[in-house]
């Protein structure tokens, strides 16, 4: 019995199948991923890889590969983010950026997108004006300031109404909530101002009041005004006296119940912030204190 043979037709059309069959696929498209990411902090990096589509003739199935390391990459936007030859992209700057990878004229992006979280507003230390040091009278009141550093801006705020006072010896002195301080008995206290940063941590200034005995028997009293900001400016007084200059801290005797008339200038590139709160108004470039005691005034150039 003899086997029929194939036509020439048919034998044409199998090879066709064949070599379709056995030809290397071809890539199509690259897929970047992750597709369009975000960071937040300069320096965070982002590890791109790219996925090729090959495809062959006939019904086959799309076949995927990673082809990380045989593509090319590039980010449109360099100064937003980097990236290497094997797609670690690293963050730089705010903004956007398209991220590519290629092979021949098989392109794929992804855009890379950099949106920085804001600060937390955080109490980073504390200052006490009038300094590390402070003279005052038994039977009299010294107002001390709390001044707080931030580390946005403002960095520089008054803060001595918000801040917890204590004293190391009420019978020497005593100081209230708003740090208005009390002089008893000769001696010396230190007052101390403590407050609390955004993560928790306890933030605490101080300094040290030494009371006299109020039978001196001067007619005067000295009032200091102390730069407790980062600016600069002038301060002086009416009646004359009190001039500040540079951010330095200056004083002046005046007669005891005077009252002193203080006028605060910002230098160029600073402005004025307030005063302490024992010159009213506060928030008024120009103040008035009555001298009742070795008056320290804070002052805050921004």
């Amino acid at each position: 019995m003899t086997r029929p043979s194939l036509s020439l037709v048919t034998v044409v059309l199998l090879t066709v199948l064949l070599s379709r069959c056995t030809s290397a696929p071809t890539l199509t498209s690259i897929q970047v991923i992750p597709d369009a990411p975000t960071v937040s902090n300069k320096g965070d990096v982002i590890q791109f890889k790219a996925i090729g589509s090959y495809e062959r003739a006939g019904n086959h199935p799309v076949l995927l590969k990673d082809i990380t390391l045989q593509a090319s990459w590039l980010s449109s936007n360099p100064g937003v983010a980097t990236i290497n030859a094997s797609g670690l992209a690293t963050a730089n700057n705010n903004g956007t950026t398209t991220i590519s990878a290629t092979i021949g004229a098989i392109v794929g992006t992804a855009t890379l997108q950099f949106v920085p979280v804001p600060m937390a507003r955080s109490l980073t230390s504390l200052t006490v004006v009038p300094g590390r040091r402070a003279t005052s009278f038994v039977g009299r009141f010294t107002q001390l300031m709390a001044i707080g550093m931030y580390n946005t801006e403002p960095r520089v705020r008054d803060v001595t109404n918000e801040v917890q006072w204590q004293s190391s010896d009420v019978r020497i002195a005593s100081v209230d909530s708003k740090g208005l301080a009390m002089g008893s008995d000769v001696g010396l206290a230190t007052i101390t101002a403590t407050a609390k940063s955004q993560d928790g941590k306890i933030i605490t200034a101080s300094t040290v009041l030494t009371q006299q005995s109020e039978t001196d028997g001067a007619a005067s009293r000295t009032l200091t005004v102390f730069d407790a900001g980062p600016g600069s400016g002038t301060i002086v007084s009416d009646p004359p006296g009190i001039e500040c200059t540079n951010g330095n801290a200056c004083s002046a005797s005046f007669a005891i119940g005077a009252t002193v008339t203080l006028t605060a200038t910002p230098a160029p590139g600073s402005t004025f912030g307030g005063w302490s709160s024992n010159c009213l108004p506060s928030s008024d470039a120009t103040c008035s204190v009555v001298v009742r005691n070795n008056e320290p005034v804070g002052v805050i150039f921004h």
